[in-house]
């Protein structure tokens, strides 16, 4: 009688444990949710307010007689302006990529990847054809990653390329491979915490997948995310 009790206590904790974790998982898929309306929500306030703004600017500064400023003068002002637009374009576009909306992952990459490495020199490719596989929170999720990934590569990596490519594993599972060629990372900065790696892992886990970090010997950085495809039943599921 006495162990029948105990493995009752003990099926009931766990049944207790499980309901938890799946309410904190609930919470968190709602929270990122959230966070992510809240993007697009002010990505369309930047891309429409301030770009209203330096449009007015333009029509202002085009009404100024001729000759009431230098040439130089002229140019630095018409210079301002045009970086103003593209930064107010960059930001909306980092809070939420218009492409992925409207043209799906691959492009929505590309464009973020040209954005990042802009300056720096950076080669990379995209080669991801199993996109259709995956829902809208996957392929979100999927392009934080290569987001924070690609940002860590620019700042750490001291890479000459990089790239992202996908396969799905069978029916059930879905790879992303971000690789660079650069110096790769060493023990202390894979702590806790440490180039965005937690954030990178918690967002894996909110999709039920998992993000390997490999530095092979040939140098560079290997990321490997992997995620469940999923049915329709399980599209509902996680919606919900």
């Amino acid at each position: 009688d006495a162990n029948r009790h105990l493995e009752a206590r003990v099926a009931e904790r766990t049944r207790d444990l499980s309901a938890a974790r799946e309410r904190i998982a609930r919470f968190a898929r709602e929270q990122e949710r959230s966070i992510e309306a809240e993007r697009q929500r002010i990505s369309r306030e930047v891309h429409d307010q301030i770009g209203a703004v330096f449009t007015g600017i333009k029509l202002i500064v085009r009404g100024i007689p001729h000759g009431t400023l230098s040439v130089e003068q002229d140019r630095s002002l018409h210079s301002a302006i045009e970086m103003g637009v593209a930064t107010s374009r960059r930001i909306a576009a980092e809070l939420r990529p218009p492409l992925l909306d409207d043209f799906g992952l691959g492009p929505a990459v590309e464009r973020l990847l040209e954005s990042v490495f802009k300056e720096s020199g950076i080669q990379f490719s995209v080669r991801l054809t199993q996109a259709a596989q995956l829902d809208e929170r996957q392929i979100l999720g999927i392009f934080r990653i290569i987001q924070e990934s690609s940002t860590n590569v620019l700042r750490h990596a001291v890479a000459k390329h990089f790239q992202v490519t996908d396969e799905a594993l069978n029916d059930d599972w879905y790879q992303i491979t971000m690789q660079d060629d650069g110096v790769g990372i060493s023990s202390a900065a894979l702590r806790p915490g440490a180039l965005g790696l937690t954030g990178m892992h918690e967002r894996a886990e909110l999709l039920g997948g998992t993000l390997q970090l490999e530095t092979p010997a040939t140098g560079g950085t290997v990321l490997r995310l992997q995620l469940p495809l999923m049915d329709e039943s399980d599209r509902e599921a996680a919606a919900r």
